[in-house]
């Protein structure tokens, strides 16, 4: 019997046949099993931007971390909607595994947006004591 192929190798071979929407629906599944993996969060972000879906893609290339020329649009496109006008709504908008205890728990370009946009993100200077809850504060 051969080796079950990773999850990186089943979305290399979609791509290859030109199967982008196979590829997305590969890594849709592992966000469900896999939790906040920083690399997965890149690649469904990159599979996003080439499917057109720039601020979707915006969010995960977002949360991965990772900061090139290449994501610098979809990642404005994304902040600029959901961050500019109500800073706090933004971690409302993260897949519910990419919702941490503490912002001292994200990768640092992560950190420095929530610290930045004052989200009242748990860890930020806003709300040390976390996110509220609905209906509250």
């Amino acid at each position: 019997m051969g080796q079950k192929a990773t999850w990186q190798e089943r979305v290399d071979a979609a791509i290859a046949e030109g199967k982008l929407w196979r590829a997305k629906e590969i890594l849709q599944g592992n966000l469900r099993t896999r939790g906040y993996d920083l690399e997965l969060y890149e690649r469904f972000g990159q599979v996003l931007l080439e499917m057109g879906d720039t601020l979707e893609a915006g969010k995960y290339l977002f949360l991965s971390g990772v900061r090139c020329p290449e994501y610098d649009e979809a990642i404005e496109l994304y902040l600029s909607r959901y961050a500019r006008k109500a800073p706090r709504n933004l971690v409302g908008t993260f897949p519910r595994s990419a919702r941490r205890a503490n912002v001292a728990d994200y990768p640092e370009a992560v950190r420095r947006v929530l610290r930045d946009l004052d989200t009242g993100a748990p860890g930020t200077a806003a709300r040390p004591g976390g996110i509220p809850r609905r209906g509250s504060a």
